[in-house]
């Protein structure tokens, strides 16, 4: 009997800009929060809410978006490493060998880390708004 299955080998990387790898994670990370912009903006105008009420939703939400999913991929993923390398968590270096720092951005982002920093950010983001109301 002959298995079948699928061999998933596709590069992460689908081509470089100015020497930087555009990703397919990143690219759809991107392209996500470029469509939540949209559609946010069109729900803030259909319903007379205010452009700084917009900018502040945004914002936290970017913020927990991202901060999420990093320490969602470093939590999840790596945390053996990252434990060990915390200002990396952070940060976007790497040490060598010989114990210097390099640049070598942010490497990894969980997007279920990202959907758990949005909740909670939209739920201080509440209870912000709700504290203004009263």
């Amino acid at each position: 009997m002959r298995l079948t299955f699928i061999n998933w080998d596709i590069s992460p990387e689908i081509f470089q800009l100015f020497g930087f790898p555009i990703r397919y994670y990143g690219l759809l990370f991107g392209a996500g929060l470029l469509l939540c912009i949209l559609l946010l903006k069109g729900v803030f105008r259909r319903e007379n809410l205010s452009e700084a009420a917009y900018e502040n939703l945004f914002i936290y939400g970017f913020i927990g978006i991202f901060a999420g999913a990093r320490l969602g991929h470093c939590l999840f993923y790596d945390f053996s490493y990252y434990s060990q390398h915390p200002l990396e968590i952070i940060l976007p270096i790497q040490q060598d060998a010989q114990g210097h720092y390099h640049v070598v951005g942010f490497l990894g982002l969980a997007s279920h880390g990202g959907t758990i920093g949005l909740i909670i950010a939209l739920l201080l983001y509440s209870k912000k708004i709700s504290k203004k109301q009263k």
